[in-house]
């Protein structure tokens, strides 16, 4: 097992390794997980590291007994690295109408906090790509067979 002192890079992994909410991961599933990885830790290093991370980040915890399951809040922002950029955002919120039809309610729940993530970018943004969604209208005739 190779020992990483990279604090930065292990919580890194640990935040992509953490669910979104209604799934969760209990303490020993994630250090597993770590372990597996190739980092060198203790639970100890671990429960600090979610209990920091948990202060900067939208982490929750729910205790059963002696273990802990973590995830990351059903409403929080999807952080993305390099951030979303106005044409990024644009694709979202114009699929965002399509989409809301033809897919489950579980898809367009793990899709929500992305739309929410592009509506801030196109709120926020100075591009002429932030009025598009109004000027523009898209019908589309489909037809669905199940098989």
């Amino acid at each position: 097992m190779t020992k990483s002192p990279d604090t930065l890079y292990r919580q890194w992994t640990l935040l992509s390794l953490i669910p979104r909410y209604p799934d969760r991961r209990s303490t020993s599933e994630l250090l597993s997980s770590l372990i597996k990885a190739g980092f060198d830790i203790e639970i100890r290093t671990l429960q600090r590291d979610l209990v920091k991370l948990s202060t900067l980040f939208t982490l929750s915890n729910d205790t059963e007994g002696k273990k802990n399951y973590w995830f990351w809040s059903e409403d929080c922002v999807a952080h993305e690295f390099p951030s979303m950029n106005p044409e990024t955002a644009l694709a979202f919120q114009l699929s965002k109408s399509q989409l809301t039809s033809t897919l489950p309610p579980s898809i367009l729940g793990l899709l929500h906090p992305h739309m929410k993530q592009a509506q801030e970018v196109l709120n926020s943004t100075s591009s002429h790509l932030k009025d598009w969604p109004s000027k523009i209208a898209v019908s589309v005739n489909r037809h669905f067979i199940s098989k």
